[in-house]
């Protein structure tokens, strides 16, 4: 589905991670103090190594949904990614900083690309329509519509920047004039049409549509860019992505079962000796290698079909695209979300909490030490979640490798360290309020409750409910969960891809049977956040009816449903409840979603003051222990700023290179704890 160096197809799945070498360590905003906890079996270097820079991979945030596409300038210097959240990102290489956010797209954008000279950016989305942009300016220069009747799957922009060529599931491909935004020439296809591409040297492009194994269609097409006429058509079984190389000498052309070579001069299309798998993939400048991604990403060699480096990603991050850089050293890969954006039933689209966007090193050399890298991570087992306690006096860390430490926060010290299971991504910990207990939830398994000294206290699931967050109060008999449970199909339909109304549990930890159940609108519980006092209950949910999310409090004692609470209108319905907190004294409620912080009335549900201003989404909320102040975090490169409850205007504000995984408290001091590289971190913010 691509130009030059990059491509995108919707069958794979994976991503390409990297992470330095573990070491568990402690840090403020200065370099290491000291260590803090290390996996079992690893040294404690006081001051642990830097990864090597060829073994660096940099994330970009600033999406809010999973990226669908990206491109590299001709040039090298800036990045273009486009993203379910309807939106598209010019970046700044050098900086990794956006430079340019491009909005006005109803739908997600599917396809972005460069005009040769980097002056035009375009991009194509799932609202039947592409644009063009000024990517300097940020100006909107065109906007082509009208020429499908359904969503586009792909789009190219020709190196001049005065033609696009998109392709959609109405079986169709529009050449378009980017001048008069009008269409110079529409030609149908066999199949939904899935790939779009301009050579660099401007004289051809490639359209190509689905089919099926034993389909013998002209699914390929190559054209004569100056003219539009048709060059030669090509049976394949389907053309779900083309790339260009060699300047325009040969493309890549993939599906879901293989994947050829095409030589443009010699009109010859041939398949490839290594079958790459359904998934992205980016040729090379030179076209001699082959980079793509499923769930590991291979580097291959296009004449031997061999190998030449491979990393793992074991996040299970869904990858959708990717392009390699003009010198080869380094590539982008965009992905994340489950599933097609424009699914149904069991092909239903599960958004992402933000877009998975990286930098990595796509050299053999840098490939292979990120690849040792991640090998003695996954020896040691990287840090998986953490828990702090109301108090901030203790912390709980849960490796990947299955091993879980109780520390000290004030020292560092571990305080116990025992085993959870094997090797597994937990993912949910909840610690109590006095830092005795931690409940620790693992996918499939259920939840388990240990002791400080990490004896376990009772493990338990509730059927037919998929757990999806835990939270600790001060009764140490029991715990609360929250999830989803799939609703009854429609009449005549196998599955309901959405699920019935969400479900909280008040569990006996001792035998594991739910002791009072709490009830509230359509939706997924994504997490629960009780008050200190332990009289009200809150899930944050997504996946509601309407598309968006919600939340809901309930009377603990009683069980009685308090209130319920949306973003307000003209928020997107892509916009999740990502943070939350009570305030000590359990009468104000603070959730975030997308840049905004909402103060709530934690009785009636009701906002009282929204905090505005981060740049980009809000990760997490803190009160300050007596309620006056609210501490907020959002992605890198923003500010961790603290607000007046009562005023709502900014108190303090500090830079920090982390969005967090936490805030503890430290007497009347606020701290950031963070994980970065596989090192927990804390950043002090207040002298």
């Amino acid at each position: 589905m691509r130009a030059t160096g990059r491509m995108t197809v919707w069958a794979g799945v994976g991503a390409l991670c990297g992470g330095a070498a573990l070491a568990y360590g402690w840090l403020t905003t200065r370099p290491v103090t000291r260590a803090l906890a290390t996996p079992p079996g690893a040294a404690r270097p006081a001051v642990p190594e830097a990864p090597a820079p060829a073994a660096e991979v940099v994330r970009l945030r600033g999406h809010t949904d999973a990226v669908l596409d990206v491109a590299i300038s001709a040039d090298g210097r800036r990045i273009a990614s486009g993203s379910n959240d309807r939106t598209a990102i010019v970046w700044d290489v050098a900086t990794r900083k956006p430079l340019r956010r491009l909005e006005g797209h109803a739908a997600g954008v599917v396809a972005v690309g460069f005009s040769a000279d980097g002056s035009r950016v375009m991009t194509a989305s799932l609202d039947h329509t592409a644009r063009v942009w000024d990517a300097k300016s940020g100006d909107l220069i065109a906007v082509l519509k009208g020429g499908h009747a359904k969503h586009v799957h792909d789009a190219a922009i020709s190196p001049d920047g005065r033609r696009v060529v998109t392709v959609s599931c109405d079986h169709a491909a529009v050449l378009w004039d980017v001048a008069t935004e009008k269409p110079l020439q529409t030609y149908p296809h066999p199949g939904e049409a899935h790939a779009a591409a301009f050579s660099p040297d401007g004289r051809t492009f490639l359209t190509g549509s689905r089919g099926h194994p034993k389909n013998k269609d002209a699914h390929l097409r190559l054209y004569d860019a100056a003219s539009g006429e048709l060059l030669k058509e090509f049976a394949t079984p389907s053309g779900d992505g083309a790339a260009y190389a060699e300047g325009g000498k040969r493309a890549f052309v993939m599906s879901v079962f293989d994947l050829h070579v095409l030589d443009v001069e010699a009109r010859e299309l041939t398949p490839l000796k290594s079958q790459a798998g359904a998934g992205a993939f980016a040729p090379f400048p030179d076209g001699k290698r082959l980079l793509s991604g499923n769930f590991d990403t291979s580097l291959i060699d296009v004449v031997t079909g061999g190998k030449l480096g491979e990393v793992r990603r074991e996040d299970r991050v869904q990858v959708r695209a990717m392009a390699v850089a003009p010198d080869g050293t380094w590539a982008v890969l965009g992905g994340g979300g489950q599933g097609n954006p424009w699914g149904t039933g069991k092909e239903a689209y599960h958004p992402a909490a933000e877009g998975d966007l990286r930098i990595v090193p796509v050299t053999p050399e840098g490939m292979r030490e990120l690849s040792e890298a991640q090998a003695k991570a996954r020896a040691a087992g990287a840090v998986a979640v953490t828990a702090v306690s109301a108090d901030g006096g203790r912390l709980f860390a849960l490796f990947g490798s299955g091993a879980g430490v109780w520390l000290d926060a004030a020292t560092g010290a571990e305080a116990a360290r025992f085993d959870v299971g094997p090797p597994q991504p937990a993912t949910g910990a909840a610690a109590s309020p006095d830092g005795k207990r931690v409940a620790v939830r693992v996918p499939m398994q259920g939840v388990t409750v240990y002791d400080a000294a990490g004896k376990s206290l009772g493990k338990f699931d509730v059927p037919r409910v998929r757990i999806m967050a835990v939270a600790l109060g001060a009764d140490e008999r029991t715990a609360f969960v929250a999830g989803w449970r799939q609703a009854a199909p429609p009449p005549g339909q196998k599955l309901n891809p959405h699920p019935a109304e969400v479900e909280a549990f008040l569990v006996d930890v001792a035998t594991g049977n739910p002791a009072r159940t709490y009830t509230g609108p359509a939706g997924k519980a994504r997490r629960l956040e009780l008050s200190l006092d332990g009289k009200t209950l809150v899930a944050l949910l997504d996946d509601t009816p309407g598309g968006g999310a919600a939340a809901v409090a309930w009377d603990v004692a009683s069980a009685r449903q308090l209130w319920t609470w949306a973003p307000p209108a003209g928020t997107p319905r892509r916009a999740r409840l990502e943070a939350s907190a009570f305030a000590g004294d359990g009468r104000a409620f603070a959730l975030a979603y997308e840049k905004t912080v909402a103060l709530i009335d934690a009785q009636t549900g009701k906002t009282q003051r929204e905090l505005t201003g981060h740049e980009t989404p809000v990760r997490r909320i803190a009160f300050d222990p007596d309620g006056e102040r609210v501490w907020t975090s959002a992605a890198s490169n923003d500010e961790v700023r603290a607000w007046d409850r009562a005023t709502g205007r900014v108190v303090r504000a500090v830079k920090v290179q982390a969005e967090g995984v936490g805030f503890r408290p430290d007497g009347n001091r606020r701290l950031l704890l963070d994980v970065r590289g596989g090192k927990l971190v804390e950043h002090a913010l207040e002298p």
